[in-house]
């Protein structure tokens, strides 16, 4: 991956802050900004839209009991993760 140098200009008791944190966690403020970049746009990223079914089938409803809890049409439509893993 390539990275590019950058210039950022914040508020100073911001950087003091985000210099803290990342100091908090043994991080350079450096490491710790692109992190939460990082963390930020890939959860904007998400997971593709999938159809979610109208029943959940059998196969599916089996492995509720090895898991001890039982997904539900809420969850799937709540979670679009737990809608795209049970749709492959």
């Amino acid at each position: 991956m390539e990275r590019v140098q950058t210039i950022l200009r914040i508020d100073n008791a911001l950087m003091k802050k985000a210099k803290a944190r990342a100091s908090a966690q043994n991080q350079s403020f450096n490491s710790y900004v692109v992190m939460l970049l990082t963390k930020d746009l890939s959860s904007q990223d998400g997971f593709p839209k999938v159809k979610i079914p109208t029943e959940i089938s059998d196969d599916v409803k089996s492995l509720c009991g090895i898991a001890k809890f039982e997904i539900t049409d809420r969850m799937l439509e709540e979670d679009d993760r737990l809608a795209y893993i049970l749709s492959k």
